[in-house]
């Protein structure tokens, strides 16, 4: 293979770390995770997570919580409603549309509008929110239109990298399409991860076909119109064997 096709093993890791955090199967494990909270029925990764989480936000707190029972339910209603976001998303999916933003919208909302003051003034609310982040940010900050503005770069690949291995430790089995390609700024053929034909040392990206939305972008062109006239060249990656995206 040319230099342009050949993929490291960090390069690999990335394209798996993309096609993970964009897949159904991905969103629907999210949502198991939120069921087993809910449901009482955790599992020792879920347990330390959700109290990593705990430490994180209380660890600045003075108030001491009293009533351990009306604590976890407070939680399991906030996280039910989290939930139905996240379902709200991945029925979107299912009818063929790459929406996600639905929690962040919701945290935004938590953190400005008057009517969620009570949702503001929870420690409850806080906690399920840091713990949801966890798992949540890396898939808005690929899909959602005005986050995907700025992509993914090494040091976001590093953050999550920790968390990616514990979910996704091997690597599955990827095909450079030369034959598969995409201009950036235009909507791409197939949806799924493409690296630049011109830099392979270029993160990755993922995109898909919509209308006005799943363009590949390239990082350098905002304020150097030079390069913004010079749409870069795509090739798309696939993913063998592929789960559901």
């Amino acid at each position: 293979m040319s230099s342009s096709t050949d993929l490291s093993s960090w390069r690999q890791r990335q394209i798996a770390m993309l096609y993970r955090y964009t897949s159904l199967d991905y969103m629907k494990a999210l949502d198991d995770m939120l069921s087993r909270v809910i449901e009482g029925r955790l599992i020792p990764a879920i347990e330390q997570s959700l109290a990593s989480s705990y430490t994180e936000v209380m660890s600045s707190q003075q108030r001491t919580h009293n009533d351990p029972q009306l604590w976890e339910r407070n939680m399991r209603d906030i996280l039910a409603e989290m939930r139905q976001l996240l379902r709200d998303d991945i029925a979107a999916r299912c009818r063929g549309h790459y929406r996600a933003g639905s929690l962040g919208h919701f945290f935004k909302q938590v953190a400005h509008a008057d009517i969620y003051e009570g949702y503001r003034m929870s420690d409850e609310f806080h906690v399920c929110e840091h713990f949801v982040s966890k798992y949540s940010d890396p898939i808005e900050s690929i899909l959602v239109e005005h986050l995907r503005q700025q992509p993914p770069e090494d040091r976001w690949f590093t953050r999550h990298l920790a968390q990616h291995l514990l979910d996704q430790p091997d690597l599955p089995q990827l095909r450079v399409r030369t034959d598969v390609s995409a201009r950036s700024g235009e909507s791409p053929p197939r949806a799924g991860v493409y690296i630049r034909q011109d830099d392979p040392n270029a993160a990755p990206q993922f995109a898909w076909p919509e209308k006005d939305r799943g363009q590949l972008i390239d990082s350098g062109i905002f304020g150097d119109d030079s390069v913004a006239a010079r749409p870069r060249d795509w090739y798309y990656v696939e993913l063998e064997h592929k789960a559901d995206i």
